[in-house]
């Protein structure tokens, strides 16, 4: 039989989620508790009667989460594109996406991301907006073959917007690669959706030396997001310093995190989705970057 722990868990998932009127979450949480004997395997593995209630299951939680957060704000489990892994295919043309940006991005309540992240070229990245705002590693390789293997990947699900944080010849260049891949999926589903590449050199471990170039780059990616209808992806070197810095302002600026230190927590719970957490337990990686972010003010 399942774990008593295991069995829990999702019978208060299921009690949870009874609450909500009309839902037909009741009866599934009783029958959780009283399942047909005959739908036992073994004891070793799950029942096929409990499986077939995981899924219900995970919706149920979405269902709770929408009670807790607000709409817009916890699109976090299952309330994101279908990307149809087809370049483009989770971006441009979706009014619907664009309007779910535009009322994220315009609400009056914090900004919350994903409680669950959904599907990541890799995991060294993590999304800030579900299908809207990435973040991560660099993306590009040590050869050319490797960068192009990579980058599909991205494209995959609908980045169309890259960010490079990093000073030329820190790392191997991938926008040429990047460009010549996108214009062949352009060529095989008879698109002509155009891929972005922009560089805004931020010092590794530091901050800009000048504000203005943070204030430029939120204005460049929110543009990007809303008047472009772009997927954007924001890089540095390894996705903690210069990214978590990029991204602690973003969400000072633009997702109603007036206090700092709310923004960092924000941050990191995000981060700490992402592998390289494992290396750096906290993003951004120095005082200064910390402190950057604590008095960022765009005016």
């Amino acid at each position: 039989m399942m774990s008593r722990s295991l069995r829990w868990f999702f019978s208060v998932t299921l009690s949870l989620a009874s609450h909500r009127q009309g839902g037909p979450t009741s009866s599934l949480a009783a029958a959780w508790r009283h399942p047909p004997a005959s739908t036992f395997i073994s004891s070793r593995k799950i029942t096929q009667y409990h499986r077939s209630l995981v899924s219900i299951s995970l919706l149920s939680l979405a269902q709770v989460a929408s009670r807790i957060h607000h709409r817009d704000l916890a699109i976090s489990l299952f309330h994101h594109r279908d990307t149809n892994h087809d370049y483009g295919g989770g971006g441009g043309g979706d009014s619907n996406h664009t309007d779910d940006k535009n009322n994220i991005l315009q609400n009056k309540q914090k900004l919350v991301g994903p409680l669950i992240q959904p599907p990541r070229p890799n995991g060294n990245t993590y999304w800030v907006i579900p299908n809207a705002f990435l973040a991560g590693e660099y993306p590009g390789a040590a050869t050319p073959e490797a960068s192009q293997q990579k980058l599909r990947a991205y494209l995959d699900l609908g980045v169309t917007c890259f960010f490079d944080l990093t000073f030329p010849g820190e790392k191997p260049e991938y926008e040429s690669i990047l460009k010549e891949e996108a214009a062949l999926r352009n060529r095989q589903h008879n698109s002509s959706r155009p891929v972005e590449y922009h560089r805004y050199s931020i010092p590794d471990f530091g901050i800009p030396s000048n504000p203005n170039l943070m204030k430029e780059l939120l204005e460049d990616m929110n543009q990007a997001m809303n008047e472009r209808n772009q997927t954007i992806y924001v890089h540095c070197r390894g996705g903690i310093g210069r990214t978590g810095t990029t991204v602690g302002c973003f969400l000072k600026q633009y997702g109603n995190y007036d206090n700092g230190d709310e923004a960092l927590q924000e941050l990191n719970r995000l981060f700490q989705t992402s592998g390289r957490s494992l290396e750096s337990s906290f993003s951004p990686e120095t005082p200064d970057q910390i402190r950057f972010i604590k008095e960022w003010n765009s005016k």
